[in-house]
C-alpha cells in the first residue's frame, strides 16, 4: 500500500479507511440476514408466496417505470456519477423482476419445479453482486485518487508547452479527487523574470486547466514555478 505505483500517484493510503467501511456495511448486512434466517427456523416464519395475477400486474407495471427511468439516467449519466449509480439501481431491479416472473411462471407451470424460482434467485443475486462489484472497484480507485489515464496527461503537457514560449514544463501530475481531476504541474520560467511575470504567467495556466480545455474535468490545480536550471 505504501509502494510507489503510478496508477496512484497520491498513494493508497486511503483505501484501509474504505475497506473498514466496506467490511462494516457488509456485516450489518450479514447479521440482518442471519436474524432473519433464524426467526425463520426457530419460529416457523416462512412467507407465503402469492403468485396470482396482481403479482404479475405489480412486477409488470414496476418493471416498465424501471425502463423508463433506466433511459433517463443513460441520458445523464454523462454528467454525474449518481447517474451512473442510478442507472445500475434501475437495470438491476428490471433484470431481478423479469427473473422473478419467469421463476414464479416456471414454478406454476412446471411440475415439481418448485427448485426453479431458487435457481433463478441465486443466479440473478449473483449476475447483481458482480455488477456491483465492478462499479464499487470504479468509485474506490476515484476516492483513493487513481491516476488519470495517459491521454489527459499528453493533453495537459500540450496545453501547457502551447501557453507560453518561454515556459518549460517539467512533472505534470493528474489523478482522481473524487469524481472529478486534481492537476498538479511543475514548470521552469526564466531566471531573470521577475516574480510578478512568473505568478502571471503560471497563474494564467492555472486558469486555462480549470475552465476545461482539457477533455476531462478537474476540480482543481496547482502549479510551482521555478527559475530556469540544469536537470541533468
Amino acid at each position: 500500500m505504501n509502494r510507489a505505483d503510478p496508477l496512484f500517484p497520491v498513494g493508497q493510503a486511503r483505501l484501509e479507511a474504505l475497506g473498514v467501511l466496506a467490511c462494516a456495511c457488509i456485516m450489518a448486512v450479514v447479521a440482518e440476514s442471519v436474524a432473519a434466517t433464524y426467526r425463520g427456523l426457530a419460529h416457523g416464519e416462512i412467507p407465503v408466496l402469492d403468485l396470482g395475477l396482481v403479482m404479475y400486474v405489480v412486477l409488470g407495471s414496476a418493471t416498465a417505470a424501471k425502463l423508463v427511468c433506466l433511459v433517463v439516467c443513460n441520458a445523464l449519466k454523462s454528467k454525474s456519477d449518481s447517474m451512473v449509480a442510478l442507472a445500475e439501481d434501475h437495470l438491476n431491479d428490471i433484470m431481478s423482476n423479469l427473473a422473478a416472473l419467469a421463476g414464479a411462471a416456471a414454478t406454476t407451470l412446471v411440475v415439481g419445479g418448485w427448485w426453479i424460482d431458487p435457481v433463478v434467485a441465486m443466479a440473478i443475486s449473483v449476475w447483481i453482486c458482480w455488477r456491483w462489484f465492478n462499479i464499487a472497484r470504479m468509485q474506490v480507485h476515484k476516492l483513493v485518487g487513481r491516476g488519470a489515464p495517459v491521454e489527459f496527461i499528453e493533453q495537459l503537457k500540450a496545453l501547457a508547452d502551447q501557453h507560453h514560449e518561454n515556459l518549460t514544463v517539467d512533472v505534470v501530475r493528474a489523478y482522481h479527487f473524487g469524481t472529478r481531476y486534481l492537476v498538479e504541474m511543475e514548470v521552469v520560467l526564466p531566471a531573470d523574470w521577475t516574480l510578478k511575470q512568473s505568478h502571471d504567467v503560471a497563474m494564467l495556466l492555472q486558469h486555462k486547466v480549470l475552465r476545461g480545455d482539457g477533455a476531462a474535468t478537474v476540480v482543481r490545480a496547482a502549479q510551482r514555478a521555478a527559475g530556469t536550471c540544469d536537470l541533468r
